[in-house]
């Protein structure tokens, strides 16, 4: 596989610091390592999880645990890094949804440095999706998200995306993220990697905790109680949480605003030629502009119930039992803009206002806002529960069979309101005042006429159901001179069922012949199997070769709905001392198309506008800007979908000198190549998305033979029919675009993952420090298969993402600052902008045990200061202002936890 120049720039400098290291470290005074105890205790809140809490092949002693990233129990992941976040760290984010917790991870590239949001207000996208590298920024999930190692069923209407904040962070004990290829041992998804939420498995007592948080025009509050009790064979607890967040609209951030002012407003601007009219006045060359983006929201508010229960008992000397449930119902509301409309009207409207002497014909921009308000509610309603018990039996030695059993179901609601322009469109056309709309004043519009046109929305409902089985068999095999040879294998059973219904409805009442009713089930065949070999160990290492394992790791799926599919992964640790590990490994990995993707229904919607336009077709033949002209996507989903697949490897070190006691450094070079994406061919850079390699997805100036020979079983949505579009030849559609969810050319991007942490013990309590990130060395595009690749990285994109961190404890204070930084970058086709500046947020954290008696005993108390200096997103000469993340300026968060 070709390695480029600064790629092999990049991995001669990562084997450079490992060979200076690796000589410090071979030095008697570097021999000695730290106990368990003392590597648990001082363990940095972010951590490589390979090399902490595991045991190595070849110890007697083999722990029950099972690390994110490997089948076999009490060893790390052979050749792979993880990352760790624990428990303590999630409580210093003061984050109060799971999603919060995954925006501090730089791995996780579209929700770093940013407030992710669960709903757009789309029917079809209403919950968030988590994307390591971000390799799918739409289609397909090429991260899994797992909990306890379980898969969690999809939610979404028009996606299917598995939810993280089901899962409250309150009960948390760590998350690790492995972001490698995962399809060997988990299946498909694992493209980018996998995050996997691992839950308390004991508690004792009782813990009640709360937290509210202050920002400008906002709050946020949420509350968690757990109740659990031990005892000799096992524990049970339960925990529920109730969280509630405010909306924020554009208004109410300064950095929110948009680029290019919007003429449909209220009074309209008529537009006749390429000459502009604005109400009441109709002075030629002016208009009414306002700023869409104030009244629309840019977080939505949200309340969320979470309960979650868990239980372990030993049932038998060689047989336990461990449970786990979870409900979750969350409401969240979008607040999107009043409606905007922009229609041609002629002299036969009773209300038509010629905008010059003899004008019969013309359009009009104008705002629903007098008779609907500012801004229209868009609400999404998910129901989500599942049940995944598991059983281990003790088989002899250290071998143990694991059954495990999982089903979860979902139900997702989307109501979004829209404008019926069908209705529309005959109102524009009435003839009487009591038919016709008035464009000009809507207020002196027919109330029945308007409820025609007004009372109406996009509906979406959802239902997904996902049963799963597995028995998984691991233990020792035999002994080599290096340590014991381990090995497990599997054997799981899926079955998945999808159904929806998605339309227009009118006054509460679906239409029939717009609706999308459709269901789709798959069964999952699947066996997988992991072998690991130590070479050399304690046994027989030496200077040069303490230990080098090696592993192996396959997986056979059988999908009912496209196939069948094999994929592997080799790895191999090397620790030419104690003190350095050195690892790598290859893998392969696809991702089917969602159960959604296999229900297609292809539909043409029209924007109403074009916010696309090339630079010679500023203006049309006819002198109206182009920007009038409307764009058609082609939606839905290609019916040809099929799997995407990836190569991927990395090679990285992770080093603990025992000279420097705390210290961590760890680096990973990846690289992953993927094919066949599954995604909406789309470039934000005009100049790539009107070059060649874009074409066969773009048609300009499309006739209306060409827009009629799509096929499509539904009307077109956003127009009155295909004709209506063609009904005024000076603004005729300019743009078809295929926007469907298709398989497109492929991704090939290659990086660098780097991390250092130090924990000291003190006089007085603890000092910390710890920075982590990301570097993205190439990014290579490929719209079409065949084609010459695109550079992504030429602009409007980050290459570096990092979180940097310095805390103390001293006594019962604990204290520590957070920077997230995004590096700035060059931007391309941006008028009178040449580049983006970075996006520095700094978050302070203290907390104090009060230690007292009483009432005081076991009572904490903390503060959160989330981005203190009130940094706003660096600004962008386009779009609504912004780019590169986003925030809700200064938080002020305090927080209060006390045990019974």
């Amino acid at each position: 596989m070709r390695i480029q120049g600064r790629t092999a720039q990049a991995m001669g400098a990562l084997f450079a610091t490992t060979a200076m290291l690796t000589i410090a470290a071979a030095s008697p005074a570097l021999s000695q390592v730290a106990t368990s105890d003392q590597a648990a205790s001082e363990a940095p809140p972010v951590s490589n999880a390979g090399q902490q809490g595991a045991a190595t092949i070849g110890d007697s002693t083999v722990e029950e645990i099972v690390v994110t990233g490997t089948l076999l129990r009490g060893v790390a992941p052979v050749g792979t890094n993880v990352v760790t976040v624990n428990a303590e760290k999630i409580a210093r984010t003061g984050a109060v949804s799971t999603v919060d917790v995954l925006a501090k991870i730089p791995q996780i590239s579209n929700s770093f440095n940013r407030v992710p949001v669960s709903s757009t207000g789309d029917a079809g996208t209403t919950i968030y999706k988590p994307n390591i590298r971000n390799l799918a920024a739409s289609g397909a999930n090429t991260t899994l998200v797992l909990m306890d190692g379980h898969r969690l069923p999809g939610a979404g209407v028009l996606s299917s995306v598995p939810d993280p904040d089901v899962i409250p962070p309150g009960i948390i004990e760590r998350v690790e993220i492995v972001p490698d290829g995962g399809s060997s041992l988990y299946g498909s998804d694992a493209i980018g990697g996998v995050i996997n939420f691992i839950t308390r498995k004991n508690f004792d007592g009782v813990e009640l905790s709360s937290r509210y948080g202050v920002a400008d025009d906002y709050h946020q509050f949420d509350i968690n109680g757990t109740a659990g009790r031990s005892w000799g064979g096992g524990s049970a607890y339960v925990s529920y949480v109730y969280n509630e967040t405010g909306a924020v609209l554009g208004r109410d951030r300064d950095y929110v605003r948009q680029i290019t002012p919007s003429t449909s407003c209220a009074p309209g601007t008529i537009l006749v030629g390429s000459n502009t009219y604005a109400l009441p006045g109709l002075v030629p060359g002016t208009a009414n502009r306002c700023d869409t983006s104030d009244n629309a929201g840019i977080f939505p508010a949200q309340k969320r119930h979470s309960a979650f229960v868990g239980l372990n008992q030993q049932l038998a000397d060689k047989v336990t039992l461990d449970v786990r449930g979870f409900y979750t119902r969350r409401e969240t509301t979008t607040y999107l803009d009043q409606f905007r409309s922009s229609k041609t009207i002629t002299a036969a409207n009773p209300f038509f206002i010629p905008a010059t002497p003899g004008n019969t014909s013309q359009t009009i921009n104008f705002s629903y806002g007098p008779v609907v308000g500012p801004n229209v509610a868009a609400h999404t309603k998910l129901d989500e529960w599942g049940l995944t018990p598991e059983a281990t039996f003790k088989l002899g030695g250290d071998w143990r069979l694991k059954v495990l059993g999982n089903y979860g179901h979902t139900t997702t609601r989307n109501i979004q309101p829209g404008l019926n322009a069908v209705a529309e469109a005959a109102a524009l056309a009435g003839v009487t005042t009591a038919t016709a709309l008035n464009p000009y004043d809507l207020t002196k519009t027919s109330p029945s006429v308007l409820n025609g046109i007004i009372n109406y929305d996009a509906y979406g409902r959802a239902k997904q159901d996902l049963y799963n089985a597995r028995a998984i068999v691991d233990g020792g095999l035999f002994e080599l001179p290096g340590g014991t040879v381990r090995v497990a294998a599997g054997a799981e059973f899926s079955h998945e069922k999808y159904s929806r219904v998605a339309g227009s409805r009118t006054a509460g009442v679906l239409d029939q012949t717009t609706a999308q009713i459709g269901e789709h089930k798959r069964d999952t065949k699947s066996l997988f199997g992991e072998v690991a070999v130590p070479i050399f160990g304690s046994e027989n290492g030496f200077t040069g070769m303490r230990s080098l394992t090696l592993a192996a790791s396959g997986r056979y799926d059988d999908y009912s709905d496209f196939g069948s599919t094999f994929n592997p992964k080799v790895g191999l640790t090397w620790k030419p001392v104690t003190a350095v590990s050195i690892r790598g490994n290859y893998g392969e990995s696809f991702n089917a198309p969602s159960m959604p993707d296999k229900v297609p229904q292809v539909q043409l919607q029209n924007l109403g506008f074009s916010p696309f336009v090339r630079p010679q077709d500023t203006v049309s033949p006819f002198g109206v800007p182009t920007l009038y002209r409307p764009t058609v996507l082609i939606a839905g989903v290609d019916p040809n979908l099929r799997p995407q697949t990836a190569k991927t490897y990395s090679i990285g070190m992770d080093i603990q000198p025992a000279s420097i006691p705390g210290l961590t450094l760890s680096g990973t070079y990846y690289n992953i190549k993927l094919k066949d994406q599954i995604t909406i061919a789309f470039s934000s850079n005009t100049a790539v998305l009107f070059s060649p390699a874009y074409a066969r997805f773009l048609t300009f100036n499309p006739t209306q033979a060409q827009l009629a020979a799509i096929p499509n079983s539904l009307p077109i949505s956003g127009a009155a029919s295909i004709a209506a579009l063609y009904s005024n030849p000076a603004l005729t559609p300019y743009l078809l675009y295929d926007a469907r969810v298709q398989n497109v050319g492929g991704v090939d991007q290659d990086g660098i993952d780097f991390q250092a942490s130090y924990v000291k013990p003190t006089s007085f309590g603890s000092i910390n420090g710890n920075i982590a990130g990301t570097y993205i060395l190439n990014r290579e595009i490929t719209p079409v298969a065949g084609q010459a690749p695109l550079d992504d990285l030429a602009a409007n994109t980050s290459r570096l993402s990092l979180s940097a961190s310095v805390g103390a404890t001293v006594g019962a204070f604990t204290a520590n600052a957070t920077l997230y930084h995004t590096a700035g970058y060059k931007v391309q086709n941006v008028p009178s902008q040449s580049r983006v500046d970075a996006f520095n947020v700094v978050d302070l954290y203290f907390a104090y045990d009060v230690r007292g008696e009483g009432v005081y005993k076991d009572l904490s108390l903390t503060l959160n200061l989330n981005n203190v200096f009130d940094e706003d997103p660096p600004f962008l000469n386009s779009g609504t202002g912004y780019t590169s993340g986003s925030t809700y300026g200064r938080l002020v968060q305090v927080g209060v936890r006390k045990l019974f």
